[in-house]
């Protein structure tokens, strides 16, 4: 009977236990809201050192508290504190996986930073990460963000990621951004305009399009049959002479004969490389991850390969956890953290996967065109600690070639393999990444 009192006892205190618990964590939850409400206010009344106080605070409550880390790296931004926005930042966009609306603007929050200390190709791929992220089918989904603030976000990425393309003279990259904002409703040609008339290229005026015509509208008129074109042409010449003034009908039959006859031919004699000088489709975002166990001893990692063809940003991002014994056969868990990201100055053609049983063969050939220029970023953490970070190129070609540098201008035919760094043993990239040139 005794024995039974106390099981009952144990069994009361367990369960004041765990209630007192569950109050106290939602009570640190609520006190830690009402302070990043505080630290916000703050933000507004630009009261950077007083919103440094308040989010700390609110991480003290809620230690996985994003908003309060996104909240404290804005401030600390503000104050000039970089290295600590970095890390915030760094922190958000390790525990984003699954919110990449939220993930994105850490990206964009890292690039600014990343621009304030004159660190522009770490600026630029983290850019290219956001957009890449607020273009993906789910962004938002998961974080109940409206289409109307995914939009606002996309465009603050594209205008910053288009003014520093500028700014370090990726001219291709920006002129790609110009265009998708034009397609988002922001005026831009007369940007776009003056950057190709800067690099000598035509602007659609010279190309017989009125400053009023949308880019839309010159998308709808490339896609034009030649009987469209001649039909719209035969109704808007106006008539010389009593001669020309046989019916409208009569008019645009001829010219469509007219054109067709012409067309056919030209078509027929047109050399087959004229279809390698059409524009690139932009797809939609693609990602693609695998699994895989460790081969020396115990734990997992995921890879992540994020691409757009016609895009010009490609991101991989490696997680892994792992169980290790040291001699004296004690053991430590920890983790790791690989990202790294590659920028090409002109559009991704095509993506050859070559999937293996094995997680370490797996490989992925990215397919550009002649003249690209390569830029890349990689950076490696091991329990959110950075231990190696860089955006020197390191690739080998087919005949054994190796190149080191801060940009890489691929060449027609040849292929390059990418390393993180390169030593006698050859260790690869993450995700044994080649990039061939057509």
């Amino acid at each position: 009977m005794i024995t039974e009192k106390r099981k009952l006892l144990q069994l009361v205190a367990a369960v004041l236990l765990a209630v007192m618990l569950l109050t106290a964590c939602a009570s640190g939850a609520s006190k830690a809201a009402d302070k990043i409400e505080l630290g916000q206010k703050y933000l507004t009344e630009l009261n950077y050192t007083e919103a440094v106080a308040s989010f700390t605070e609110a991480i003290r409550l809620d230690p996985d508290n994003i908003q309060a880390y996104m909240g404290r790296a804005e401030a600390y931004l503000a104050l000039g504190e970089y290295e600590k926005a970095l890390e915030d930042y760094r922190f958000v966009s390790q525990k984003t996986e699954e919110m990449p609306y939220t993930r994105a603007i850490s990206y964009m929050g890292q690039a600014e930073v990343y621009e304030k200390i004159d660190k522009q190709d770490r600026a630029l791929a983290d850019y290219g990460l956001a957009k890449v992220l607020l273009t993906a089918s789910d962004v938002g989904k998961a974080e109940s963000v409206s289409e109307d603030d995914i939009k606002i976000k996309l465009v603050e990425a594209l205008y910053a990621h288009a003014m520093l393309s500028e700014k370090i003279k990726v001219y291709d990259n920006a002129l790609e951004d110009y265009e998708e904002l034009l397609k988002l409703g922001e005026k831009v040609e007369a940007k776009r305009d003056s950057l190709l008339e800067e690099l000598g290229q035509p602007t659609d005026e010279e190309n017989g399009l009125t400053e009023t015509e949308s880019a839309a509208d010159a998308a709808k008129k490339a896609e034009e049959t030649p009987e469209e074109r001649s039909a719209e042409s035969a109704k808007e010449e106006p008539m010389e002479s009593s001669e020309q003034a046989v019916s409208s009908k009569a008019s645009v039959e001829s010219a469509v004969s007219s054109e067709a006859a012409s067309s056919s031919a030209a078509s027929s004699e047109a050399p087959a490389e004229s279809k390698e000088e059409q524009p690139v489709v932009q797809g939609p975002v693609t990602s693609y991850s695998y699994t895989g166990q460790e081969t020396f001893g115990v734990g997992t990692r995921k890879m992540t390969v994020s691409y757009q063809i016609g895009g010009n940003t490609i991101a991989l991002e490696e997680n892994g956890s792992f169980i290790s014994k040291n001699q004296f056969g004690e053991t430590s868990d920890w983790t790791s953290q690989t990202r790294v990201s590659y920028t090409l100055s002109q559009p991704l053609l095509a993506v050859e996967r070559h999937q293996s049983g094995n997680y370490f063969d797996n490989t992925v050939d990215f397919i550009v065109p002649a003249g690209t220029v390569l830029t890349y970023y990689f950076i490696n953490k091991y329990d959110g600690n950075t231990a190696s970070e860089t955006s020197k190129i390191c690739a080998i070609d087919e005949s054994g070639t190796l190149y080191v540098g801060d940009s890489l201008m691929m060449q027609t035919g040849k292929s390059y393999a990418m390393y993180d760094e390169y030593n006698e043993s050859g260790s690869a990239t993450t995700g044994n990444v080649t990039f061939k040139v057509r």
